[in-house]
């Protein structure tokens, strides 16, 4: 192999070839180039193999392979030393050298070639594979544009051809053409010489690296990065891995995130709130950008926000919320929709909005709060001004919202009965009554109630208040029922009864026809009244605890921990199960006639529940543990609480 016409620069000799020998070396200082083998490649830069000159015939060590290399000296040197585990007998001359190598790992000899050795070249193919070669880094930017397209040259190392499948590591990047099909490359023939100094002809027979073009495309959507490396996969129809070559994909757009990472926020209805967002564009962005809330449930509102991107750095954004009265209550998953950019690179997809119950602070002082013909009495302050008690009640709004105000000759201990349209009675402790009007007018009325009296909370259809009035005589306690009438004067209807010698409560069906009275105690029976036409009719059994009649005549009451329902024919069955707990009857929704609300211990301790008495279902509502209030039923329907000075509606 005549190399006589190839100089290897002086970068590639190295100076410390013999400078760990153990023997003779008689210049240190030469500077040597070993090359023990020749790289095929295509004519176009394919990467075929190597080709190694093996020495054959009875030249070859016996049980060895021995190749021939060459050294380039760019000084004459004689060394008879042993290198490391190599032992070398050499005389080289200024230039290329011929010499062998023989033996094997553990004991390895370099000597000179001799002309009677004879030698046969061998190729040794690389193992099939491909090289990209790019004429630049494969950085990929996506800004307006959906696609990139990059030229690239393919190698085909060690002879490999046939179909190549291209894809990426990362989902979010597709590269097309999918597959590329390489063609054969044509066969390296040599010819065996048998002397050193012939010159070894290769031959092949034309062209084989393959041109194209990769077209980059990123898929659509939120991106969960701006900027990423990746990598470009090369590998057969078997799956067997090619090679391939690294990249980075930058995106040109807008990153955002929900602020402090919060993925949820409450806000009450007839409320307002904020989603709180920070965005920041990416690789040089420029532009307005709008932000906007998708995925809202009836009755939320969200209003979209435009941001003009002009600089780089973090932006604030937010976007407000408004929340209507009768909006559902429960959870919510919204979406933000990031319009302007073509790309967007977020957070988590989604955001839990939970609407809840709105709350009205009152003004401080309100202690307890009854019905008024449109929203609620509220009692604020009692005074003592020239010998009397005197008590200030403020009608509020279902919002909280003061509407009117009256002064009442009362002192403590507030009874009430609504009396229908914009008048409410109320008695105090001391037994004065008076009738209240929305406007705040004040009328006293004649009768005067003692403490032993039971008065019903709801007038009848007639405007009829029923009371049992009780005082003493010598045989103890005389009971009997009537009622109070416009004039406010009692009307005698029934004393043959005994009505027991203290409490009891009057229930009154929400059309006021039915009248139901149920003593404190066994031994008093319960009694039913006709408001039209004043029959009174004793019950047979026994109702325990609070109870409640329907306009069908059908009574529900408590018994032990749940409630039970008696209906006209007298049979009771069950209404709730073990599983709900104790239940408390607090009265019939005063717009829905067919609603009984309650509270019991499921899904926790106090729950407002609303009992559908046509259908025997019952819906449970929201509780912030604040049930331990005083529950009021406006005329427009719903169930409020009163706790703490602070109003909770229930259902409106």
């Amino acid at each position: 192999m005549d190399l006589s016409g190839v100089v290897p620069p002086a970068s590639a000799l190295s100076s410390g070839f013999f400078g760990d020998c153990q023997g003779t070396v008689s210049d240190t200082g030469t500077r040597v180039l070993l090359a023990d083998e020749l790289s095929a490649w295509s004519a176009q830069g394919d990467p075929l193999g190597t080709v190694l000159e093996v020495v054959t015939g009875d030249s070859a060590a016996a049980g060895n392979t021995s190749l021939v290399a060459r050294l380039y000296a760019d000084s004459p040197v004689t060394v008879k030393a042993t290198c490391g585990t190599v032992k070398v007998d050499l005389t080289l001359q200024r230039g290329w050298n011929a010499a062998v190598f023989s033996g094997d790992s553990k004991a390895l000899s370099l000597q000179a070639a001799t002309p009677a050795m004879t030698s046969a070249l061998k190729f040794q193919g690389y193992e099939p594979q491909v090289d990209f070669v790019l004429n630049q880094p494969l950085d990929l930017l996506f800004a307006e544009n959906e696609t990139v397209t990059v030229p690239v040259k393919i190698l085909q190392v060690g002879g490999y051809s046939g179909p190549v499948n291209l894809r990426t590591s990362d989902i979010n990047v597709q590269v097309e053409p999918a597959t590329i099909t390489l063609p054969a490359l044509p066969t390296l023939s040599t010819q065996q010489i048998s002397s050193l100094h012939g010159v070894q002809k290769l031959t092949l027979v034309r062209p084989q690296m393959v041109e194209t073009q990769l077209t980059f495309r990123l898929n659509s959507g939120v991106l969960p990065y701006d900027q990423t490396t990746f990598q470009l996969e090369a590998t057969s129809s078997s799956e067997q891995r090619l090679g391939g070559a690294d990249g980075r994909l930058r995106i040109r757009g807008v990153r955002w995130d929900f602020e402090m990472g919060r993925y949820a926020f409450d806000v009450p209805q007839d409320g307002q709130g904020a989603v709180h967002i920070v965005a920041q564009p990416t690789q040089g962005f420029q532009g307005p950008v709008t932000f906007a809330l998708m995925g809202l449930p009836a009755g939320v509102s969200a209003t979209p926000v435009t941001l003009d991107f002009t600089q780089p750095g973090v932006r604030a954004v937010d976007i407000p919320v408004q929340v209507a009265g009768q909006a559902a209550l429960g959870v919510s998953q919204l979406r933000l929709k990031v319009t302007g950019p073509r790309y967007v690179m977020s957070g988590p997809p989604t955001l839990s909005i939970n609407v809840k119950l709105p709350q009205y602070p009152l003004p401080s002082g309100v202690t307890g709060i009854f019905p008024a013909g449109s929203g609620f009495w509220g009692t604020a302050a009692t005074r003592f001004v020239d010998g009397q008690y005197r008590t200030t009640v403020i009608r509020y709004g279902l919002r909280g919202e003061q509407l009117s105000s009256a002064e009442l000759p009362v002192s403590y201990g507030l009874r009430w009965t609504a009396l229908g349209g914009s008048r409410t009675l109320v008695a105090d402790s001391m037994g004065n009554m008076q009738i209240l009007s929305d406007e705040g007018a004040v009328t006293p009325l004649p009768l005067k109630l003692s403490s032993m009296d039971t008065v019903a909370r709801t007038a009848d259809t007639r405007g009829r208040v029923w009371m049992i009035r009780r005082q003493y005589v010598e045989a103890g306690v005389k009971s009997e029922l009537g009622f109070i009438d416009g004039a406010g004067q009692f009307q005698l209807v029934d004393g043959s009864r005994r009505y027991g010698d203290r409490d009891g409560a009057f229930s009154v069906s929400p059309d006021g026809q039915n009248v139901l009275f149920v003593g404190d105690g066994s031994m008093i029976p319960p009694v039913l009244i006709s408001a039209a036409s004043l029959n009174v009719t004793t019950l047979t059994g026994t109702l325990t605890g609070e109870a409640q009649i329907s306009n069908s005549g059908d009574m529900y009451f408590t018994s032990g921990y749940g409630l039970s329902k008696r209906d006209t024919t007298g049979a009771v069955t069950a209404v709730t199960s073990a599983g709900q707990g104790a239940v408390r009857i607090i009265g019939w929704d005063r717009a829905q006639p067919d609603l009984l609300w309650l509270t019991t211990d499921a899904p926790a301790a106090g729950s407002p529940a609303a009992l559908n008495v046509s259908t025997g279902q019952i819906q449970t509502y929201q509780n912030d543990s604040w049930f331990n209030g005083t529950p009021a039923l406006p005329s427009t329907g719903g169930l409020y609480i009163l706790n703490q000075g602070v109003l909770y509606p229930v259902r409106r």
